[in-house]
């Protein structure tokens, strides 16, 4: 990962929590979780934004779970 470049805030604040990691793909799961959850707090201000599942890698559970919320 590409520490040195300027990241926008929200990546930087998830790059902190960086080292608690002990290779890149814990830490991209951690970055893929808290998405998720951000995702969804967004709603609670009114923002909705779209994420295709399958680039999230998202189990079959969380689409359908998704598509009852969203309904």
């Amino acid at each position: 990962m590409n520490t040195e470049r300027d990241y926008g805030d929200l990546m930087q604040f998830l790059l902190y929590f960086r080292e608690q990691y002990s290779d890149d793909d814990e830490f991209n799961s951690f970055v893929m979780q808290s998405l998720r959850s951000f995702v969804y707090d967004l709603r609670d201000l009114g923002v909705y934004i779209s994420i295709s599942p399958q680039s999230l890698k998202w189990p079959p559970i969380s689409v359908a779970l998704e598509n009852r919320i969203t309904e």
